[in-house]
Formats: C-alpha cells, structure tokens, sequence
C-alpha cells in the first residue's frame, strides 16, 4: 500500500499490467492529473526517443523528471484512473512536474474530451 500524499503534478512509477488490447502496459511512469479520496487520474507516460507528438501528446523532457530520466510523452489517450492504495500497483514517486507542464496535459486532454 503507498501510505504517502498523492497530488497534482506528481510523477509515480505505477504497474498498468491489467492493462487491455491497446491500451499502455507494464510499469511506466504516469502523471496525477487529480486525486479523489483512493483514486488518481493519471497520465502515462512513453518513450519519446522516436517519436513526434500528437495534439493528445504532451512533450517532457528528461531534466523536468529528474535524475535517470529520457525524454518522455505524457499520452493523453491513455488517461485511467487507479487506485494508489492497491498494493498490486507497486506505486513509487518519482518525482514531482512544474505547473506549467501539468497544464500542458490538461490542455491536450481537452482536445481529446
């Protein structure tokens, strides 16, 4: 169970092995979008080494994750909610996003809404 505060911004390496058909799997960092009570929205994120971002993608780059960090794309068409006081999710900070970066996504995620 992760026993500490989940908020706004922050960036946590969460397991997503429940995942289905195409939707992003396996343990990847996500951004909390918003907390209600045991759940946080989250935005996954995926490897940006390749990539060129769609409207619903969210460019991060390495230093605003911190330290071991690669260029990543927040993925806004992967947006779920879960549980962060499930054990099974083996949920971990990591790190914690400036503003102005998190109203990027919300942004991108308005697009898609």
């Amino acid at each position: 169970m992760y026993k500490h505060t989940v908020e706004r911004g922050d960036v946590l390496l969460v397991s997503l092995n429940d995942a289905q058909g195409a939707e992003k799997l396996g343990v990847r960092p996500a951004v909390v979008l918003q907390v209600a009570g045991a759940l946080a929205i989250i935005v996954p994120l995926t490897c940006a080494t390749h990539c060129r971002p769609w409207t619903t993608q969210v460019f991060i780059g390495a230093d605003a994750l911190g330290p071991g960090s690669k260029d990543s794309l927040a993925d806004c068409a992967h947006v779920r909610s879960i549980d962060f006081t499930d054990s099974s999710r083996g949920i971990r900070k990591l790190g914690h996003l400036r503003g102005e970066v998190v109203d990027k996504i919300s942004e991108a995620l308005h697009l898609l809404l």
